[in-house]
């Protein structure tokens, strides 16, 4: 306590001329409206400023997770659209084979009969990869646990990026 009380009273005359201007921008801004007005201006931009920035740092930590929700979202419309190829493929069909008409003709259970969907995509981010060596290879963080086997083929936004050759079991 009694640095702090020395410190105040050797830098007395510094506190003093803070204190006098502090005073001074309080009456200038009271008294005069067109200096009030630029220091509030002033103001707003320093804030919209400093806002603008902070916003983008906010926004640049939650792109992982919108980036997931537009993977998740990709994989829907994707599988979306292997069954409307489906089903266009089944209405554009001729409707008089006899296979068609046999499976009309008879009473058996709908599941017997429901496609399952051929490809299903299921979501990965790349861990690590090589792009040096003539046979190139990328890690992806998802194995077996997750529905990965060998010989499943790998799809990028770009188009095809390559085939799973091994899947192990990932710990999380």
């Amino acid at each position: 306590m009694q640095k702090l009380l020395e410190f105040i009273v050797a830098k007395r005359h510094w506190f003093l001329l803070v204190f006098c201007e502090i005073i001074a921008f309080v009456w200038i801004y009271h008294n005069n409206a067109y200096q009030r007005n630029m220091i509030l201006s002033s103001a707003n931009a320093i804030t919209g400023r400093l806002l603008s920035m902070s916003n983008a740092v906010f926004s640049y930590f939650d792109l992982q997770k919108i980036n997931q929700q537009l993977l998740e979202r990709n994989n829907l419309l994707e599988m979306e659209v292997l069954r409307l190829h489906e089903q266009l493929s089944d209405i554009s069909a001729d409707k008089t084979l006899f296979s068609q008409v046999f499976l009309k003709d008879t009473v058996m259970p709908d599941s017997l009969f429901k496609r399952n969907n051929a490809y299903q995509y299921i979501s990965a981010r790349v861990v690590s990869n090589s792009v040096n060596s003539l046979s190139n290879y990328f890690t992806i963080n998802k194995g077996s646990n997750d529905g990965i086997h060998p010989d499943m083929g790998v799809v990028s936004t770009h188009g095809i990026a390559g085939i799973i050759t091994t899947s192990p079991t990932v710990m999380r």
